[in-house]
């Protein structure tokens, strides 16, 4: 029997789109694999894909995602939301803590303690104002 190396193109079995080349050893009367071929690939382009149809391989356009919704939008945001207000807690834990020792202690607090967490206090109004009305629509 007559064997020989040879290159193939493979591609998907369901979608038909190139996966890869490899080098299979080819046995005279035996076809190839399957989902593979001798024929060559187009060079790859740009928002196309390469696609083995009609026993040619052909560039089809890319299909682009949806735009997210609107309630997709909302969704993301209020997630966004509850991310930043975590965040805004966490960064209010340092000088609420050195305001409550200092009280503790009978001294005046330290005053860029209390206007920091004024700062975070304002930040988290704004947030919880705006999540509550994405959460009424």
């Amino acid at each position: 029997m007559n064997r020989k190396i040879v290159t193939v193109n493979n591609y998907a079995p369901v979608t038909r789109e190139f996966v890869g080349v490899r080098e299979y050893e080819q046995v005279e009367g035996v076809g190839l694999p399957a989902n593979s071929t001798l024929k060559p690939v187009p060079e790859s382009q740009s928002g196309y894909t390469r696609r083995f149809i009609d026993n040619d391989w052909q560039q089809v356009k890319d299909k682009e995602p949806p735009a997210p919704t609107e309630q997709e939008l909302a969704g993301q945001r209020l997630a966004e939301i509850q991310q930043e207000l975590d965040a805004n807690d966490s960064a209010s834990t340092r000088p609420l803590r050195a305001i409550v020792t200092a009280l503790r202690k009978e001294i005046k607090p330290d005053p860029q303690d209390e206007e920091r967490l004024e700062e975070l206090e304002a930040q988290a109004q704004k947030l919880r104002a705006e999540l509550t009305t994405l959460q009424a629509s």
